[in-house]
């Protein structure tokens, strides 16, 4: 129930434990107000507290699940979601890295490596659109987290990324 609810809410995590159906999709890096995934999140730790586990690895295994939900519903304050920035899991290296986790041995596999390739533009543009919406409620530091998805972004584009993302200034 929460897996696969959880992998309708994070498509590239789906994508990166072998869900073949999410791999023409993306995750939605739009700003929320409030979280669609916040509902589940609560209903799946609300229930998991209440079990009892059978042995010392699932007594291990449920406080692990629990801290880890708990930290989701604790980082709702500070936007994290949106604005993450850890060395292997960010919206920018989902971008780049998911690629790696597809198939690639028939057509459908190709068709969805293209569906998704289309939609970077996009999902490059959501992710800095929520920067900066959340960057508008000052609860963040959403200055480093451009800057470094500039760099990041133009040193694998060699340099073409920052006429992109000077582009983008000027419009808004």
């Amino acid at each position: 129930d929460y897996s696969e609810a959880s992998f309708g809410y994070d498509p590239i995590s789906a994508t990166m434990s072998g869900k073949s159906e999410y791999n023409s999709i993306w995750n939605d890096y739009t700003y929320h107000p409030v979280d669609p995934f916040l509902k589940t999140v609560q209903r799946t730790l609300k229930k998991l507290e209440q079990e009892i586990p059978i042995d010392k690895y699932d007594e291990i295994a449920q406080m692990v699940v629990c801290d880890d939900l708990r930290r989701y519903l604790e980082d709702q304050d500070i936007f994290h979601y949106y604005v993450y920035w850890g060395g292997h899991f960010n919206p920018l290296s989902d971008v780049f890295s998911v690629f790696d986790y597809m198939p690639k041995q028939t057509k459908s596999d190709i068709s969805d490596i293209t569906k998704r390739m289309q939609k970077i533009p996009k999902v490059v543009t959501e992710w800095i659109s929520s920067l900066k919406d959340v960057a508008g409620f000052g609860a963040v530091n959403s200055k480093f987290r451009v800057e470094a998805t500039i760099l990041a972004i133009d040193n694998f584009a060699n340099g073409k990324f920052t006429k992109f993302a000077s582009n983008i200034d000027k419009n808004n």
